[in-house]
Parts: structure tokens; sequence; C-alpha cells
């Protein structure tokens, strides 16, 4: 779970407190130091620096936890140095991470060209899931199970990485059931007027799971429709608890790509009142 102690960031606390209770998990806590320029000059004086940043990051991070009445059984933390992505896309491999946890503000407009996102910038480079909640996103079940769950796709393989997530939480809660929905932009989509066809791509969602977990279908939608705003509303309208998507590869220019229009994946999280769980697509 990285932090930078802003109230965005405090937005997946309640959801990382909740999991770990439910699955026995190992939070860490992690706060990313920038240490530039002074990671740049091989002086005592950058040195002296550089260690004070550490720990004034590391106090921070104790008080934080502190306040968040963070239980030591299933927190740890962590502070690490870089740029933000790139430290935590390190640490996830290194300490073989399952999870990322994060909370964003959804930026959108001029601010996003100037700070960019750093939630995409994590979720479009990091090789596991990551589970966002956005500005609008309600607090957690106290049970911390994903009861209704929301699976969006294009039905392209990029989307079909997530499908194995699915069915983790399918099979871990046998009480959860899932909404399979299929949306194409009008202007896109004429065809979608035949019976024939919609029949088609229903089936092609259904067949997306196993037989062992058909049952757990609560519907299939196949809709000529803005994929962002009707997915926000299926989620909001049932409600769901868990909105999933697959999402592709941010590549070697992550950085510029997050700090210029906002993604179909942002405009979701921004406007979702449930988290979103996005796995990447494999690299080129």
């Amino acid at each position: 779970m990285p932090t930078d102690f802003s109230p965005e960031s405090e937005q997946a606390i309640t959801y990382a407190q909740a999991l770990a209770r439910t699955y026995e998990a190992r939070v860490h806590v992690v706060n990313v130091v920038d240490l530039f320029p002074y990671s740049l000059a091989d002086t005592s004086e950058a040195s002296e620096k550089r260690v004070e940043l550490l720990h004034k990051g590391k106090g921070r991070l104790k008080d934080f936890m502190l306040a968040h009445r963070l239980d030591p059984k299933y927190f740890e933390p962590a502070v690490l140095t870089g740029e933000v992505f790139a430290a935590v896309e390190d640490f996830v491999r290194r300490s073989d991470i399952d999870l990322i946890i994060l909370g964003s503000r959804g930026n959108s407009g001029l601010r996003r060209l100037f700070d960019g996102s750093v939630a995409e910038e994590i979720f479009r480079s990091a090789r596991g899931p990551v589970l966002i909640a956005g500005p609008q996103t309600r607090a957690p079940g106290t049970d911390g199970l994903f009861q209704r769950i929301l699976f969006a796709t294009d039905l392209s393989a990029v989307s079909r990485v997530a499908l194995p997530h699915l069915e983790f939480f399918l099979e871990s809660n046998p009480t959860s059931s899932v909404i399979l929905a299929h949306f194409v932009a009008p202007e896109e989509s004429p065809v979608f007027d035949r019976y024939q066809k919609r029949r088609r791509l229903q089936g092609e969602l259904r067949g997306l799971l196993p037989p062992s977990l058909q049952d757990r279908i609560a519907d299939v939608i196949v809709e000529s429709a803005m994929p962002g705003p009707a997915m926000t509303e299926v989620a909001g309208r049932w409600p769901a608890d868990l909105l999933m998507l697959g999402v592709r590869y941010g590549g070697a220019f992550v950085r510029i790509a997050t700090h210029c229009c906002s993604s179909l994946a942002c405009q979701v999280i921004q406007q979702a009142r449930c988290p979103v769980l996005t796995v990447r697509g494999r690299e080129p």
C-alpha cells in the first residue's frame, strides 16, 4: 500500500485493513522519498541531506501508521527512494507482492497535465493486480469480501488477463456473484441492434468463466453505450463492491502518457463508487 500521506492515498486504508483480516495478509505500507537532486552529488553535505530526508520519511511513516491504528500484526512500514512507480515496481518484484492497494484523487484537466497520475503510472507498469480506491469510493463491507463484482471487458486479449483474478474472488467467496458486461460506443456499434449479434456476444461473455462458476453469473450485459459512463452506471445501480478491468501496458513512455488525456480506466476510477481492480496486459 503506497502512500504519500495525502487524504487521497488514505482512501485505500480501510480496504487494506479489511483484506488483511480476511486473507491473513501481510501489508507493506510504503512511502517513496525523493532524494533528487541530492542523489546526484557525492559530497558530505549531500550525504547528510539524504540521511535527513530518509529519517524524516521514516518518522512520518511511523506517525501515519500510529494515527490510523495499523495493527503491526498485519502492517509493516517500508521507506523507498527514487521515482514512485519505478520504486514501487522494484519493491513489488523483490518482495513477491500479490496485490497493490492505492488511493487516487482521479486527476483530470490541467491538474493532470502538470501532476500526472501516479496511480496510473503504477497500474500501467505493475506486474500484478492493483486495487484503486478513487475519490467517490465508499467504505468496504465489514467482512472484507467482494460480494458483487462487475467485470467489464471489450473481449480483447488485454481485458482477459484479469479473468484469473475474477475466478479467485469468486472461488474464495461462495456467496459472491458477477455481472459480465461488454460496452461499445454507439458510433462503433450499428450492428448491436441485431438480435443474433447480441446473443452471440452474450454467449462469448458467459464462456469466459468455467462451468463450475456459471451459476455465479448474476447478469450478462451487452450494450451500445459509451463504455466509461456505462460501467460506472451499472456498478452504481447494482451496486457493485468491485469493478474489474484489464488495462494496457504503459510501455517505456508511461510517465509522458499519464500526463496527457485521461484514459478510460482513469475516468472510471474517478467516477466509480466502488474500488477498481486493474490487471495490466503483457508487455509486447
